[in-house]
């Protein structure tokens, strides 16, 4: 799920980064309450902040806890029909193009429709195309 939904991803990093900030405040009151500053105002002040972080906090792990098994679900839903429609259009390819190579090969000299249903004719276009490859014009080469 990582590498397909960073967005969520980032929602779990920007909740853990909450929980810390929210951890960090409720430390700061406890600590002020077991030894009270000398200013008044720091303990409301550091109270408001715990309030508002632990609000913060509790609304993105709430979304969380709702919506990841709702996208969990979903996601059947979703990748099956691409799935299978991509395994379509995959056999629709093959099929059509083995049409069009029947087609075409009745053209082709006995010897070459020979070769190629051996296999031999797929082995003589890999060393042409390996030909190719070594050509300098080809060559994958960091210049």
């Amino acid at each position: 799920m990582n590498a397909y939904f960073p967005v969520i991803n980032d929602t779990i990093s920007k909740r853990h980064k909450k929980m810390l900030d929210y951890d960090s405040a409720r430390s700061k009151v406890r600590k002020l309450q077991d030894k009270p500053s000398e200013d008044t105002a720091k303990l409301p002040a550091a109270q408001k902040e715990f309030e508002d972080a632990k609000e913060v906090y509790e609304f993105m792990n709430e979304q969380l806890i709702a919506e990841l098994p709702q996208l969990l679900d979903l996601r059947v839903p979703f990748f099956d029909p691409s799935f299978e429609a991509m395994i379509r259009i995959q056999c629709k390819f093959a099929e059509e193009g083995y049409e069009k190579m029947g087609g075409v090969q009745r053209y082709f000299q006995e010897s070459i429709r020979n070769d190629y249903a051996s296999g031999q004719l797929d082995a003589q276009v890999e060393a042409v195309l390996e030909e190719i490859k070594e050509l300098t014009i080809c060559a994958t080469q960091g210049s």
